[in-house]
């Protein structure tokens, strides 16, 4: 059994403790008349360019479970119950959160659970858990 969900939140604005910047008047007036003369948008002879991907948050969750198990049957004695051979049940819990800083820096926060339980009686129950923090940079 695999289960995954996702949900995606746009524009989130949670994380950069920054308020909304707001021009003064004059500033304003200055941009427009800017703008009039150049209809380039060139403005001390850089482009401007507005990003058109906003920050993004997206939540996910995968859930795993699998049950892998042989069986012994013994035809001799049909009131004997069937014996595992071998076999594993394995249960992974894996939610992670991605965060878009920029358009080339994004920051991912995992953990991943895994739990291994054995069906014969020769190991034992083995337990692993996993997270951390990885920012991924892109060059373009």
């Amino acid at each position: 059994i695999v289960l995954g969900f996702g949900y995606t939140i746009k524009n989130f604005k949670g994380f950069t403790g920054r308020g909304k910047k707001t021009r003064s008047r004059r500033d304003q007036e200055d941009a427009e008349t800017t703008d009039a003369q150049d209809p380039n948008n060139n403005r001390g002879g850089r482009n401007r360019v507005s990003s058109t991907r906003g920050r993004t948050l997206a939540i996910n969750f995968d859930f795993s479970l699998r049950d892998d198990v042989s069986y012994i049957f013994n035809f001799a004695s049909p009131s004997d119950a069937p014996e595992p051979d071998r076999g594993v049940k394995t249960l992974s819990i894996n939610p992670n959160v991605e965060y878009d800083l920029n358009e080339n820096l994004t920051m991912r926060f995992f953990v991943d659970f895994r739990q291994s339980t054995p069906r014969t009686t020769n190991s034992f129950r083995t337990t692993n858990v996993n997270g951390g923090v990885t920012m991924r940079f892109k060059l373009n």
